[in-house]
């Protein structure tokens, strides 16, 4: 290879998507959507191997309190995901949506940690908290990844509906 030839695999365009990874956030989002809403008695754990009956659902009484707002959170994430599949890409407007996705959930789970109880065990409580403490911050590192890659995002002039405006 000559010194003067660019190298391919060093430069990823941050504007493309990860079709397979897309395809799978969308199953996992329908997952989730369907698990939470319709079974969550059967989000939990085992206690003991030997003891079928040691099963302990994780959702509090509180938890039915937060169903709407990860509702609405999974329907903007999956039409985002539908988004990426179509457009085969990162555009403006995406990113704009995804640093509002991105901080909605970040709220969700503060609200969450310092709201009614959502978990249903005292002793949990501490592990679960600290647990949904972290994915928010998680979902905080998210938006603000996105708000760097916003703040040095350029149009491309080849790409459909990505002519550096909102539509």
């Amino acid at each position: 290879m000559s010194a003067n030839a660019p190298d391919r695999t060093s430069h990823r365009d941050p504007d493309c998507i990860n079709l397979a990874a897309t395809i799978a956030e969308l199953f996992i989002i329908i997952a989730a959507a369907i698990l939470f809403n319709f079974f969550p008695r059967y989000v939990g754990f085992i206690r003991s191997a030997t003891d079928p009956t040691s099963f302990t659902t994780l959702p509090g009484p509180g938890f039915a309190a937060f169903l709407p707002r990860l509702n609405t959170f999974w329907l903007w994430a999956f039409c985002l995901c539908l988004a990426h599949l179509v457009l085969q890409g990162w555009t403006l407007t995406t990113r704009l949506i995804d640093l509002g996705l991105d901080l909605f959930f970040a709220a969700i789970f503060a609200s969450m940690f310092t709201g009614s109880p959502s978990l249903e065990l005292p002793v949990a409580t501490l592990a679960g908290k600290s647990v949904l403490f972290f994915v928010c911050i998680a979902f905080l590192l998210g938006a603000l990844e996105q708000l760097v890659r916003l703040l040095k995002w350029q149009p491309h002039e080849n790409r459909p509906g990505d002519a550096g405006t909102l539509m």
